[in-house]
């Protein structure tokens, strides 16, 4: 009998291959039913096993089974690990890198990646140490395994003796210690990263024999900063992407509108918040509020703002001060559900499927509205305000991911209010304009919107453990 490791260590994971009909999770159930020559091991963090394994008990078939892997790395490291991580991490010295050193996230706040006066000695790292082959292939992998994976998937390893392991989180230190044990082990490993942004921030310590890529830019990434060799990668685009394509969850313009209370016909600018991230956002929303009133722009445009969601409860403290002066504007609506099942996805997605233009600062968002061809404005300014470089909105600009994305030419990236005035006029007169450019950064960041992503890595799951 073959058996399969599948882990899920990470709520982005359930997200991108679990929860809508059609994902990978359930194209692979399909795959297997009636077959009783292989099995799935689900594993789980034990802390996940109320999120998770009911789900999949329900939804997969009679071949699999669950194991809860006790890691007790998770939350609490040693003064050993902390420096072995230091030291591996900047392994790569990335623009992404620099701004997470040096500048941090939130105005306010200390740099998230560490350290100012750091900043050198990383950068050190990553052009001495970060350059040696034998240090990324030989001498990082086995610290980190004797460091954080020696033991703790020692049992189900032996219990079940996998011929595969597929690792979706390989930016999480559960899913590098499993795959730290398959490679001493000698067995087939598979990955992926679950967000666009994880190869362009830190150095991964293991690498996994073959490499699912959502984007030719994850592709690039891969190669360029984490070690590993084209022959390895298969690109399979987004598969979370393909619940955008999915009929089940799609509507008309006509049912959006309707749902909001909207004229029949009317235009409408989706605003994604950056929160925290960008303090001077109601500057920006003032502004294209008076516009719509003074009749520079359609005065029956609506504004749909979109607070950020999933942030700490300071975010949201400030999201709700930030927004307050809006509320009851006529011209306002607000999308503040929280995304935690099948139908209010669908309702954010929708919103965008049919937005007239969607603004965001430096969003995963872009790439989503980018899957509908709906044209993309970033505000690459704080407002009224002439912050400094480390705390202003422009920082993001930094990150490599985003470079790629910019480059393109598919978002319109905007510096001022005349330019965001100039944007905004242009496209409500005319959505066409800069299709051909989304079309590149389609092909650049997402690979294909066929909607056969999820099949791709069901497909590629098939194929590395023997079963096709």
């Amino acid at each position: 009998m073959k058996t399969i490791f599948f882990s899920l260590s990470f709520e982005y994971v359930y997200k991108n291959l679990f929860f809508f009909s059609g994902s990978a999770f359930f194209r692979l159930g399909e795959a297997l039913k009636g077959r009783d020559d292989v099995q799935i091991v689900f594993l789980l963090p034990a802390s996940y096993e109320e999120s998770f394994r009911p789900f999949i008990e329900e939804k997969f078939g009679a071949n699999r089974k669950i194991e809860l892997i006790h890691y007790p790395y998770a939350k609490k490291r040693s003064f050993f690990q902390k420096l072995f991580y230091f030291f591996y991490a900047h392994f790569i010295f990335t623009g992404t890198t620099f701004m997470l050193t040096t500048m941090g996230m939130r105005p306010g706040e200390p740099p998230g990646g560490g350290r100012i006066y750091l900043m050198p000695l990383k950068f050190l790292i990553a052009n001495t140490f970060g350059r040696l082959k034998f240090m990324r292939d030989k001498i990082i992998p086995e610290i980190f395994y004797r460091s954080y994976s020696k033991g703790i998937f020692e049992d189900a390893f032996e219990k079940y003796k996998p011929d595969l392991v597929f690792a979706p989180h390989l930016f999480g230190q559960f899913d590098q210690a499993l795959v730290a044990e398959a490679n001493k082990r000698k067995i087939l490993t598979l990955g992926m990263i679950s967000n666009w942004d994880h190869f362009d921030k830190y150095y991964i310590p293991v690498q996994t024999d073959k490499l699912l890529a959502q984007s030719e830019q994850i592709k690039d990434f891969a190669m360029r900063y984490q070690n590993y060799r084209a022959e390895q990668i298969f690109l399979t685009g987004y598969p979370q992407f393909d619940f955008l394509g999915n009929a089940d969850y799609a509507v008309s313009r006509e049912e959006v509108l309707d749902k909001y209370d909207f004229a029949p016909g009317a235009k409408y600018i989706y605003y994604i918040s950056g929160s925290a991230y960008c303090p001077d956002e109601p500057d920006v929303i003032e502004k294209i509020l008076r516009w719509i009133k003074e009749g520079k722009l359609d005065p029956g445009v609506k504004l749909v703002i979109r607070p950020y969601i999933g942030g700490r409860g300071a975010d949201q403290n400030f999201d709700m001060k930030k927004y307050n002066s809006f509320r009851s504007n006529p011209s306002v609506v607000f999308f503040e559900e929280t995304l935690d099942n099948g139908q209010k996805m669908a309702d954010y997605f929708n919103l965008m499927r049919h937005a007239d233009i969607v603004i965001a600062v430096y969003s995963t968002a872009l790439i989503e509205a980018g899957v509908f061809d709906r044209p993309l404005v970033i505000t690459n300014f704080d407002g009224y305000k002439k912050r400094p470089f480390f705390r202003s909105v422009r920082r993001f600009g930094l990150r490599e991911h985003f470079k790629k994305i910019i480059e393109t030419g598919g978002v319109r990236k905007t510096e001022n209010f005349e330019e965001l005035f100039e944007a905004l006029s242009g496209y409500l007169k005319n959505p066409n304009l800069d299709e051909e450019k989304r079309e590149v950064l389609r092909k650049e960041a997402c690979f294909q919107t066929d909607n056969l992503a999820s099949k791709r890595v069901v497909d590629a799951i098939m194929k590395y453990a023997g079963l096709n």
